[in-house]
């Protein structure tokens, strides 16, 4: 049987390798990213989750987002979530922008002893009231998003993570939009979840830039079911 440590080293190969060639001429950004947030597991296979992000980059704090959501296990590994975020943000001018964002999700999980790879395949719509230099429009965004992510408990409480995610446009047909991939290092303590992370966010639109994330979390866990 393949081992963990292979299997994990080929989904990091994978990160490394998913972004197309012509993605890595764009110009290079950098932000911080914070968030800290709670899970309840009121009854069994039902997940309510609030998160709150925080970001920031090089011209100071760029986003302030509150963030619901709501799955439920349906049946063995697959599960169905709904979310919702409010987006404070602010551009390269200082001025401030607000928008909302819902999703949907389909998540199937697979477990190999301590293993863990995760699909899933989310469906957003977002809308944003851009200010272009006090002249306010709606800037509307649909995406249609597929990810893989391996877990990797190599050793209690830590566990490795790396993933990729490809994003596609649907809102004036379907078009290729950009890549996204990700490390990261976590660690389980009582109720606690903290996580390291570095993330790449890479467009397909040449004008758009790459963007290098860093960012911090922290997460409690209460399920019920348990106490």
């Amino acid at each position: 049987m393949t081992s963990p440590r292979i299997l994990f080293a080929s989904a990091l190969a994978a990160v490394a390798l998913a972004a197309p060639g012509e993605a890595r001429a764009n110009v290079e950004t950098w932000e911080l990213w914070t968030s800290a947030g709670a899970r309840l597991v009121p009854v069994r296979r039902l997940r309510l989750t609030f998160t709150h992000h925080t970001r920031f980059s090089d011209y100071g704090l760029r986003r302030i987002i509150p963030e619901f959501e709501v799955d439920y296990r349906v049946i063995g590994p697959l599960r169905l979530n709904v979310g919702y975020r409010y987006l404070w943000r602010l551009n390269g001018l200082g001025e401030l922008e607000e928008g909302h964002r819902v999703h949907g999700d389909i998540t199937a999980q697979i477990n190999l002893r301590r293993l863990d790879i995760e699909f899933r395949s989310r469906v957003q719509w977002r809308t944003v009231g851009k200010n272009d230099n006090g002249y306010l429009h709606d800037e509307d965004n649909a995406a249609w998003r597929n990810r893989v992510n391996v877990e990797w408990t190599f050793r209690q409480p830590f566990t490795l993570n790396a993933f990729a995610e490809h994003w596609t446009r649907f809102d004036e047909g379907f078009a290729h939009d950009r890549w996204r991939t990700g490390v990261g290092l976590s660690a389980d303590v009582a109720h606690w979840r903290f996580q390291l992370y570095y993330q790449r966010d890479m467009p397909d639109f040449i004008d758009s830039p790459n963007v290098n994330m860093f960012g911090v979390s922290a997460r409690w866990n209460l399920d019920l079911n348990r106490q």
